[in-house]
């Protein structure tokens, strides 16, 4: 399916539907964005750990005929509700800042809206230490959790948020109520930083509570139907 005005928004709902013949072509399109991004010392996505599955769906940004961006998201229920796990996504260095972000979450939420026309809530979870694209998630929900920029903690959220966590990463520890994972990132290092904490008070949130490059914070939010719908695809990050 391919999405966007100019074409240049491509979803892929199933990722087991994605040819034999095409998986190495994108593999190698998401290593090389990686690259722009971060200096890393294994593969995050290959044909051993890969996305190609029925629960995983991707989506590709594409830019002069060429792939700059991708999101992957794995689909999960918690009691009855869907929940959306975005287990990796990036925009290539020199087509950053010009949506495509925002484009490829509105297509994945546009398309899971489509498949589920009886529902009216989902929720939307993420792992970063980015807080750029902590507060690109963090737009598209109701609540969140960890709640970075408001005082009131909602209990039945951090809950969801402590489970959806566990059941993604049950070797993993994840310390509530700032919901850290430490030492996930080992592997990654930012070739830009991508925040100054001077600035913004989600990035000085994530140097004082999160200063060691390898912890992430994993978080959850509850997206209404509403809001997917009205947020506008073209709308930049």
């Amino acid at each position: 399916m391919v999405l966007g005005s100019e074409g240049n928004i491509e979803i892929l709902r199933h990722g087991s539907d994605v040819p034999e013949t095409r998986r190495d072509f994108l593999l190698d399109r998401i290593a090389s964005i990686m690259a722009s991004n971060w200096h890393f010392t294994q593969r995050h996505w290959s044909r051993e750990d890969s996305p190609f599955h029925e629960d995983y769906g991707l989506v590709f940004a594409s830019a002069n005929a060429e792939i700059v961006g991708y999101s992957i998201y794995k689909r999960l229920v918690l009691d009855g509700t869907p929940a959306l796990y975005r287990a990796g996504a990036a925009v290539a260095v020199s087509h950053q800042r010009y949506g495509f972000y925002r484009m490829m979450s509105q297509a994945m939420l546009t398309t899971e809206w489509s498949a589920r026309p009886g529902v009216e809530k989902m929720y939307l979870a993420w792992r970063t230490r980015n807080p750029i694209i902590w507060a690109a998630n963090a737009r598209l929900c109701k609540a969140v959790v960890p709640s970075i920029l408001e005082a009131q903690v909602d209990a039945k959220l951090q809950d969801v948020c402590l489970r959806l966590a566990r059941q993604l990463y049950p070797e993993c520890p994840i310390e509530p109520p700032a919901m850290i994972m430490r030492n996930v990132y080992e592997h990654l290092t930012y070739i830009y930083q991508p925040y100054d904490h001077f600035v913004s008070p989600i990035s000085a949130w994530y140097a004082d509570v999160v200063p060691n490059p390898s912890d992430a914070v994993f978080s959850v939010g509850t997206v209404q139907k509403l809001v997917a719908d009205e947020s506008s695809p073209e709308a930049s990050t």
